[in-house]
């Protein structure tokens, strides 16, 4: 198994990897490998790479319409059975997560439907993320398309490790801690963002702090850094540093009800805050840090 982790991570930007190592998140993942096998061990490692190539691609092409869609489509054809050899490796690595999904459906796999559906959700989710442009959105809205996103990629993982417990408890935990790594990671990557033409600061925040924007030719937006600019992220990584807090609580109980699996929820624990560890960082650097 150690040689197709290696093909993933082939896949997957240098930039990518340095930012797993440095951040403690390749750790969490070899932890969390550790307690799957077959199809299921496979399946994460496509989940889990996946989530990371497509990212990587649809920065690095400035994809934007229809990309998602067509991995849903192809997605689809795995969950079918369809075993499909094509040239694009992303393309690949798509359908070979449909095909386990099909093959953990007929094994009676309990998750596997629900990973597949959180699959196509997250598709549907970034999708719409890709398509708004520079359209900004209110505190309510943003948070539905964070909570969306975020969301779906913990519950795709943590249907993988945990079998034995209930949906609706793998759903609150995966939700807490998904929208926690979306805003930490929104905030890590403001500026990046502001340069592909995405806003992901609230109209409310925007009036609030008076943050002025400036696009240009390229659909990139430009911000004026200023004292708001600052006090704007101050505020906004104390609120990620409840929403993490609030999320942790939750797990403990969790390992509380749930002993036997404490090594597995700790692992995903630390994979979770490896992205509070990362904004904490940046925001230190920026003299933020409280």
């Amino acid at each position: 198994m150690a040689a197709f982790e290696n093909s993933l991570l082939k896949e997957t930007s240098p930039e990518r990897i340095d930012e797993m190592d440095k951040y403690g998140r390749s750790d969490a993942h070899r932890r969390i490998h550790s307690f799957l096998e077959g199809d299921r061990l496979e399946g994460f490692m496509l989940a889990n790479f996946g989530l990371a190539i497509i990212d990587d691609f649809l920065d690095k092409e400035n994809r934007k319409e229809g990309d998602l869609e067509k991995l849903a489509k192809i997605l689809k054809e795995g969950y079918e059975g369809k075993k499909l050899n094509r040239r694009d490796k992303l393309l690949n690595c798509v359908s070979k997560l449909g095909n386990i999904l099909y093959r953990l459906e007929q094994k009676r796999y309990f998750y596997a439907k629900d990973i597949f559906l959180e699959t196509l959700n997250f598709f549907k989710a970034d999708q719409k993320n890709l398509n708004r442009g520079g359209e900004i959105f209110s505190q309510k809205k943003l948070d539905k398309l964070n909570m969306a996103i975020g969301g779906s990629i913990g519950r795709q993982l943590m249907y993988f490790v945990f079998p034995i417990v209930p949906k609706n408890i793998i759903q609150n935990i995966a939700d807490k801690y998904g929208y926690a790594v979306k805003i930490a990671d929104n905030l890590s990557d403001l500026e990046y963002d502001l340069k592909r033409g995405l806003i992901n600061i609230s109209k409310e925040s925007i009036k609030k702090y008076d943050l002025k924007f400036i696009k240009n030719r390229y659909g990139s937006f430009l911000i004026n850094h200023s004292e708001s600019l600052l006090e704007y992220k101050r505020n906004e990584f104390i609120r990620i540093k409840s929403v993490f807090a609030n999320a942790s609580k939750e797990l403990n109980k969790l390992i509380k009800k749930y002993g036997e699996e404490k090594e597995k929820l700790n692992a995903f624990r630390d994979l979770f805050h490896s992205w509070l560890k990362q904004v904490s960082e940046l925001c230190m650097i920026d003299g933020l840090l409280i």
